[in-house]
């Protein structure tokens, strides 16, 4: 069978300094990636929008393995440090105050891609959105909604092609995935 590990994630909400807030505004400072070459960490933000922070997570976190039947541990001072080490290395700036943290869960698969397959009885399994799924949501609407007025799923782009998403690609023990760490999957869905 498919397995899909519920992982710990934490984000942060930065204050920029006093008098740099204008930088960090979504007119002018945009949603970012930042590959930390040195630690080989991969760190993801959004500017200021609705909420006055900069908003910083880092892929993977640590790694920690997170249970789905109870709330994911609140962050640490460990977790702030990480995340506050970016910020001062990439954007000084925007690493004034720490505002508020918050602790989630993502549902990864083994290649970090979502499971849009049909299983039996004509249920469609849609899973393991592996922290990105949001990002996705209108397209894997329309291609979910295509699946249940059983329209032909026409993938706007071969990464939503059906097969790149069926539970085919983990046979063999996972053998035919042909990308298996986050790491080497930087430009990639």
């Amino acid at each position: 069978g498919v397995t899909v590990h519920p992982e710990r994630q934490v984000l942060g909400w930065f204050a920029p300094r006093a008098g740099r807030e204008r930088f960090f505004r979504r007119e002018v400072f945009p949603i970012f990636i930042i590959d930390d070459g040195e630690s080989g960490a991969l760190y993801y933000g959004f500017p200021q929008y609705k909420v006055p922070g900069v908003k910083l997570g880092l892929f993977g976190h640590f790694g920690e393995t997170a249970n789905p039947d109870q709330n994911a541990p609140e962050p640490t001072q460990r977790d702030e440090a990480a995340l506050r080490r970016c910020l001062e290395r990439h954007a000084p700036d925007a690493a004034h105050t720490t505002m508020t943290m918050t602790a989630c869960m993502f549902c990864n698969t083994a290649d970090h891609h979502f499971i849009l397959d049909t299983m039996e009885h004509g249920v469609l399994l849609a899973a393991g959105f592996s922290g990105h799924g949001f990002k996705f949501a209108a397209v894997i609407g329309e291609l979910i909604a295509d699946w249940a007025c059983e329209k032909p799923w026409a993938a706007p782009h071969a990464k939503f092609a059906a097969q790149q998403f069926s539970l085919g690609r983990f046979r063999n023990g996972g053998a035919e995935l042909t990308k298996t760490r986050v790491g080497t999957q930087k430009a990639s869905l």
